[in-house]
């Protein structure tokens, strides 16, 4: 019998997107996502608990998928993540504040739009070990976003990073084949959500 090793074996990765590993284990519980309409922020919360003996670190992530969109979404696409130091047998509450152009894409106009429907947020510690799901129905109807202006509205570093990317004036002696460079500093942080989390730590009963 044929057997292609290539072709016949499993698709799976090795190691799912966001995996990590530790000495201590936790636990995602108590999920909860407060969402209206496309043109409100959303607000996702759970409980992170260390139930192992050591104290560790867990890299809690945030994943979303659009159920019912009008043109192909990836299945599952990653919105936020935060790490969570906890000691053993500590728990945390951890708050996500999703503004509603995260769910954006370009629809078949190609506008930056984020269409009303049903959306699935997931938090787990690696796109392979989702522990928590919450399906939620986001009203209202199609919001356009400007996605320039989306990353213009984010936090202090990153206006000024927008503001020193900016193309330099025509330059006469330059030949017209040669292709302009970019000004000011090259290296910039990333562009992902900054969660907020409860800085109180409870023990897990």
């Amino acid at each position: 019998m044929f057997y292609d090793d290539y072709t016949d074996c499993s698709h799976t990765p090795l190691f799912c997107f966001g995996h990590g590993l530790g000495y201590t284990t936790f636990d995602q519980s108590e999920l909860t996502v407060t969402a209206t309409d496309t043109l409100s922020p959303m607000s996702v919360q759970l409980t992170v608990t260390n139930t192992g003996a050591r104290a560790g670190e867990e890299v809690v992530q945030l994943y979303v998928s659009d159920l019912v969109a009008s043109v192909a979404r990836p299945e599952l696409s990653l919105i936020g993540f935060v790490r969570v130091a906890l000691g053993a047998g500590q728990r945390r509450r951890v708050r996500f504040d999703v503004h509603p152009s995260r769910l954006a894409f370009y629809d078949e106009a190609m506008r930056f739009v984020v269409e009303p429907g049903q959306f699935r947020f997931s938090v787990g510690a690696s796109a392979g070990d989702l522990r928590q799901r919450c399906v939620v129905e986001l009203a209202g109807g199609v919001a356009e976003y400007s996605q320039a202006g989306v990353v213009r509205c984010g936090p202090p570093w990153r206006r000024r990073w927008a503001t020193r990317l900016r193309w330099p004036a025509a330059d006469p002696s330059r030949s017209s084949n040669e292709s302009p460079k970019r000004v000011g500093h090259q290296r910039r942080r990333p562009l992902t959500i900054s969660p907020v989390k409860d800085t109180s730590v409870h023990k897990a009963q």
